[in-house]
């Protein structure tokens, strides 16, 4: 395979520095990809919002996968070609559960987050959903909303104490980040939405590259033609990668793509 039909990028720990920005280096090489004929595909936990807007600002046209993979999403208009939502009962349990060890949930829908307590994780929230959240009872946005992502955030060291019982009490919880647990739509991860937009856009998955750092992202780097993690990867990507490249915060993407493609 000289050169792939489509590469599909995770954002935090991937493309995203250790600031949770995409350096001007990093934009302009992912920029080339549409003009070389390559579809370029966002894949991230991210809010739909703000991947939209991260997708057209290094140049993506495909559509976007994001909530890890509650919604796919085109970058320009918004046109949504995939919503699966939380069963409620699910998102009531996870919130219960959080609340009970002292972390810190908040709920997502395609068009808005929501959190009714402050804490560091919500802080960092503010900074990677670029807007604060809305402040409602949860359990009454459950009532009342379509939710489509989960999130229960505290320290480090909280969650590394309360993620065993996190994910043995709340179905599909994962550990995205060092600051955050995370639970989408039963049976919907990024695996999912990516086998469905492969499907549509009628490219095979051998034909395509996928780079990703968490252990959300196993699932869907391994359907792909080529797997590449970076080296600060959770240790379940870097087992099934079929490279691994620099740290995030060096640009590695950016550098290996233009090694591999346009040197």
């Amino acid at each position: 395979m000289d050169r792939p039909a489509l590469i599909a990028v995770d954002v935090d720990g991937t493309i995203a520095g250790t600031d949770h920005l995409i350096s001007p280096r990093t934009r302009e090489v992912l920029s080339r990809l549409y003009p070389a004929g390559i579809a370029g595909v966002v894949v991230t936990g991210r809010a739909e919002w703000v991947t939209r807007r991260i997708a057209r600002s290094i140049g993506f046209r495909a559509p976007a996968i994001s909530s890890n993979g509650a919604v796919i999403s085109v970058p320009d208009g918004g046109e949504k070609l995939w919503v699966r939502h939380v069963d409620p009962d699910d998102a009531a349990h996870a919130v219960s559960v959080a609340r009970a060890h002292g972390a810190e949930p908040s709920l997502w829908t395609t068009d808005a987050w929501y959190a009714d307590q402050d804490g560091s994780s919500i802080d960092l929230l503010n900074v990677l959903l670029e807007c604060p959240p809305q402040r409602r009872r949860l359990e009454e946005v459950i009532a009342t909303e379509d939710v489509v992502k989960i999130m229960i955030g505290g320290s480090p060291e909280l969650l590394d104490e309360i993620g065993p019982s996190l994910e043995a009490s709340v179905p599909g919880m994962v550990r995205s980040m060092s600051a955050f647990y995370e639970a989408g739509p039963a049976d919907i991860t990024k695996r999912e939405a990516m086998a469905f937009l492969l499907e549509s856009l009628e490219i095979d998955p051998a034909d395509a590259w996928g780079f990703g750092d968490s252990d959300i992202d196993t699932g869907w780097l391994s359907l792909l033609g080529r797997a590449v993690a970076t080296s600060n990867a959770f240790p379940g990507v870097l087992d099934i990668a079929d490279v691994v490249i620099g740290h995030h915060g060096d640009d590695a993407v950016a550098d290996y793509l233009e090694a591999e493609l346009f040197s």
